[in-house]
Formats: structure tokens, C-alpha cells, sequence
């Protein structure tokens, strides 16, 4: 039996395709979603990695990673760039692999608007 601690957090981000196909070209613009971004880390006993404290953490890798900010008249949000999720999970991934290197980091998944997105599992 294995015991995960996972934490999730959102925020609202801008992204782009450069080099997206003809039939999805309006892609290749910057364009709003809210990002949802899970955590899981496997633990051993309990209370070994509180929840808020790896939630907190996960919020800070985000602004670590990706810390230019999108302002544009009422929009605002994290400017991921040309990243895609499957890139975001990675990055995110790989700081808390820092942040936690006695721990068996499971999985980080990123979604777009809470329907489609990319998990790296470990």
C-alpha cells in the first residue's frame, strides 16, 4: 500500500502554439485559460508533509518557473509563453524535485480549464 499527499492549486495563465498546425492557427495567439495543477507526493507516515505547506510550496515553483505576469487592460494572469502543459508539468516538477529529494514525487498534472491537459507520472 502506498499513502500520496497531493496538493492542487489554480491560476489563470496565458499560453501560445507558436508552431501550431493550420487547422488550429488561432492557437498560435496568446490565449486565456485557468491552469489546474496537481501535485502528488508519496509520503511514508502521517502528517509527514503538511498540505498547506506543499500546497504553498507547489503556488511558489509556479511564480519560481514562470515569473513574468500578463497585464493587458482587464486580463491578468502567469504568462507561461509557448509552454504546454506536458512543459509546465515538467518545470514544475522539476524545482519540486528539489524542494523535496528524500520524497518519492509521484506525479504533477496541469490542465486547461479543467478538461484537458498532460500528466508526467514518475
Amino acid at each position: 500500500m502506498k499513502t500520496l499527499v497531493i496538493a492542487q492549486t489554480q491560476v489563470e495563465g496565458y499560453h501560445k502554439w507558436d508552431k501550431a498546425p493550420k487547422r488550429f492557427e488561432y492557437l498560435r495567439n496568446l490565449h486565456r485559460h485557468i491552469f489546474y495543477i496537481t501535485l502528488k507526493i508519496e509520503v511514508i507516515k502521517s502528517r509527514e508533509i503538511e498540505f498547506i505547506d506543499l500546497k504553498h510550496q507547489l503556488e511558489r515553483a509556479i511564480e519560481t518557473c514562470f515569473p513574468k505576469k500578463y497585464h493587458k487592460k482587464m486580463m491578468k494572469g502567469v504568462l507561461f509563453g509557448s509552454n504546454s502543459c506536458e512543459m509546465i508539468a515538467l518545470e514544475i516538477l522539476t524545482l519540486m524535485q528539489m524542494e523535496y529529494p528524500k520524497n518519492s514525487i509521484k506525479s504533477v498534472s496541469v490542465y486547461e480549464d479543467n478538461e484537458n491537459g498532460a500528466e508526467i507520472i514518475i
